[in-house]
């Protein structure tokens, strides 16, 4: 979110959303969350070793594997008051990638995987607050 507006493959977690997750999140803030990228240095073979192989490294310089983080934030306006941040999903595809903020990572990232983000977000957005 810059200048509080919503950024391109950012998504505003709804109050619906984060009833269904029982995530108290105090009034004035919003919590948004995102694709972002890895820096385009690190490549598979950069994981640890016999983690990824060589035709996954092949497959990374042909944009068919890519590595992502996603992050869930909470913002007061235009202030990040916190974030937490998830990264190393694998994700295949049988045609070159699309920039990442098209994909959609609710295929990749489930919905508990969300919820746990989310929370510690807050948790963190919640913490800056008080101090």
């Amino acid at each position: 979110m810059r200048d509080g507006e919503v950024q391109f493959g950012e998504k505003v977690v709804t109050a619906e959303q984060l009833e269904a997750w029982e995530i108290t999140v105090p009034s004035g803030l919003t919590v948004t969350r995102r694709p972002d990228r890895i820096d385009g240095s690190v490549t598979p073979l950069s994981f640890d070793p016999g983690t990824y192989s060589a035709h996954d490294h092949d497959e990374f310089l042909r944009k068919r594997l890519s590595f992502i983080v996603v992050v869930a934030e909470v913002f007061d306006g235009r202030r990040s008051l916190g974030k937490a941040e998830a990264g190393g999903i694998v994700w295949r595809h049988h045609e070159p990638l699309a920039d990442v903020g098209y994909a959609d990572l609710d295929v990749v990232f489930t919905d508990t995987d969300w919820q746990m983000l989310v929370v510690d977000a807050v948790d963190r957005a919640i913490r800056a607050e008080v101090q």
